[in-house]
């Protein structure tokens, strides 16, 4: 027996525990794939696999739903692998090492991959199950979608003729997603001379940390600061009031969907303004933290003396500060028909200074796709003129809010049907797929929903096994009324 047998609805359940006994984080999976595909065998189905492992299955509709309109169920397989300290699992080679305390499932020492592998066990067990009145159903489960949703982008679409889909990666029941934002990733490049080490110079280390930090698209509206920009802020401030500045680099970020929470530069100034760099840092340290008091309480500015190295020429540090002094940054515009949902934002996520540029990486968000190119454009006019080289990346589609939407009614009527209330309609400044398909079929009609998860992407991630069961009974029924 399974960990999970005594979990409702059985076979939900026992389809999720079999995604979790193999690895599957972005990258790594062709066994996920395998198993899919072989699933898709077993029963007879229909099934096509590409050269991205993304699987879609084909079940044909069920007696008396032959003339009605065919509905696409998605989901990705791949899932974020972390792991607790301490805990020696192999995710590369491992299973998911699932548990539970008869409300919640989770995983012994890392995540749990309920992002998004509860939405694909969904739909396996909605295809094994033949009492279940359905249209023609067109199963779509991709992979790497945590990783810039890759495989949806490289899916062909070609192959579906159905204009409805239900997404199954949102994580809140009681609440259906309408809405999401595109993306893209801006890479910037600024050439830069590098010069040896100056004499009568003195060299300082300055970091910032502490900050918050956050997901870009989750987090962006909260007004936390971005740990590099803080840090050129602070050059700024010292070119100001020293005119022989010079920069030795600046680092920080790992990922450029995240806020900044740290980051760290190398500042030179002539040794006779030692006095009026410190004073500069102090002023600039208090009136940052009287700033950020409300969003970043734990603020931290610190400042290292260091061994002289070589810096940036004098034309370069100003073109460095300068340029990312021009950056926008954060929320650009709020959405006009959900309260407080953001519509556009940017975010620096990385910059790195090598021997010859200063490199940084932004994602910009946005629910359309004309206000997504018009804030790349914006993010170019700012920063070309001091020379930065741009070239932007893994663009995808946004998805606008739709007045209307058979699905989402569909979908909102079952709900009803089951729970007796209505669920809220929701959407997200996050990426979900359906922008993907979205820019691929134009006449896609969409909705997202899932269970409730908590922690996504991190070693306390959990699933509610309640209302994994109220999804699956509205989602049955979603299809029995789609007739």
């Amino acid at each position: 027996m399974g960990i999970l047998s005594n979990c409702e609805p059985k076979k939900v359940f026992e389809f999720f525990e079999m995604i979790c006994s193999v690895p599957h984080g972005s990258g790594n999976t062709r066994q996920i794939s395998d198993l899919c595909a072989r699933f898709a065998e077993e029963r007879g189905l229909e099934f096509r696999r590409d050269d991205m492992n993304n699987v879609v299955i084909i079940k044909e509709a069920s007696e008396g739903y032959e003339d009605s309109e065919p509905i696409i169920l998605q989901a990705h397989l791949d899932m974020v692998c972390a792991k607790a300290p301490g805990c020696m699992t192999d995710m590369e080679k491992e299973p998911v090492h699932v548990m539970t305390d008869g409300e919640w499932v989770f995983a012994d020492g890392t995540s749990l991959g309920g992002d998004d592998g509860i939405g694909a066990a969904l739909i396996l067990a909605v295809l094994d199950d033949n009492t279940i009145p359905h249209p023609r159903i067109e199963a779509v489960l991709t992979t790497d979608e945590e990783t810039g949703l890759e495989g949806a982008g490289g899916l062909d679409t070609s192959l579906l003729t159905a204009r409805k889909m239900i997404n199954l990666d949102s994580e809140e029941d009681g609440a259906v997603t309408a809405g999401c934002a595109g993306g893209a990733r801006v890479d910037c490049s600024l050439p830069v001379c590098m010069i040896p080490a100056g004499k009568d110079r003195l060299c300082y280390t300055v970091m910032v940390s502490e900050l918050k930090g956050g997901h870009s698209g989750g987090d962006i509206d909260k007004g936390r600061a971005n740990a590099a920009l803080l840090l050129n802020r602070l050059f700024h401030e010292v070119l100001s009031n020293i005119h022989d500045t010079l920069l030795g680099g600046i680092s920080g970020g790992e990922f450029d969907n995240v806020i900044m929470p740290k980051a760290a530069g190398v500042i030179s100034v002539p040794k006779e303004s030692e006095e009026r760099f410190k004073e500069t840092v102090r002023e600039f340290t208090a009136d940052i933290k009287k700033e950020y008091s409300a969003t970043d309480p734990d603020i931290e500015i610190s400042v290292t003396p260091k061994e002289p190295v070589p810096t940036l020429s004098r034309k370069s540090t100003r073109s460095v500060i300068q340029a990312l002094m021009a950056l926008p940054f954060g929320v650009q515009n709020m959405d006009p028909y959900i309260k407080g949902l953001v519509r556009t934002s940017l975010n620096i996520g990385i910059i790195r200074t090598t021997s010859n540029a200063v490199e940084f990486s932004l994602f910009v968000r946005s629910s359309l796709d004309s206000e997504l190119k018009l804030t790349i454009n914006k993010v170019k006019a700012c920063i070309e003129p001091y020379g930065v080289k741009v070239d932007v990346r893994g663009s995808y589609s946004g998805w606008a809010f739709a007045e209307e939407s058979p699905v989402r009614e569909t979908l909102m009527a079952a709900y009803e049907a089951v729970n007796g209330t209505r669920p809220e309609i929701t959407a997200t400044h996050g990426g979900l797929e359906c922008g993907v398909f979205m820019g691929k079929m134009k006449d896609l009609d969409c909705i997202s929903c899932g269970p409730d998860l908590r922690a996504v992407h991190s070693p306390d991630e959990k699933l509610n096994i309640k209302s994994t069961e109220r999804l699956w009974k509205v989602l049955t029924k979603a299809l029995e009324m789609s007739k």
